[in-house]
């Protein structure tokens, strides 16, 4: 969220608050007109503030929600689709090979590939340095901890 997004935000809140600001003044008005302007403004500041506090939650709460939903349509892309194509089936057998078929962490024969990063917004497009051979144990144990880790 951007400090833009709340400036406005509060701006129109302010124009809605303080509505008769932004109406038109005659010039034979203008000295009265100004100070009942400046009564009623300051009168309904507290309704502002609270409107801003009300909209600042709504606009952090949409982001978060926002945020979750992206995250499950990468997750559900990756472990639905890009996991089961030829490009990860070849990246994958190149990590095997240069790790020469043995787990990193243990030793043991390697029949899986963990992923030390995730390329966030690319999927599928993270480099051979980011991938590591491992056997099925030491594997599990890792995405345990990832899981500890981001929960």
């Amino acid at each position: 969220m951007t400090p833009n997004i709340l400036r406005d935000a509060f701006g129109y809140l302010t124009m809605f608050v303080c509505r008769d600001n932004f109406l038109p003044i005659r010039q034979s008005q203008k000295g009265s007109r100004l100070k009942q302007k400046k009564d009623y403004c300051s009168k309904n500041m507290e309704y502002l503030i609270l409107l801003s506090g009300f909209l600042f939650g709504v606009i952090l709460v949409f982001d978060r929600w926002v945020f979750k939903k992206k995250r499950e349509r990468r997750r559900n892309y990756y472990q639905n689709e890009y996991i089961k194509s030829d490009d990860w089936k070849r990246k994958r057998y190149v990590v095997l090979k240069r790790d020469n078929w043995y787990c990193v962490y243990c030793g043991a024969p390697a029949t899986q590939v963990h992923h030390k990063k995730y390329a966030r917004r690319t999927i599928g497009r993270e480099p051979i340095e980011w991938l590591v051979s491992g056997c099925k144990s030491c594997h599990e144990s890792l995405q345990i901890k990832v899981a500890k880790h981001y929960s």
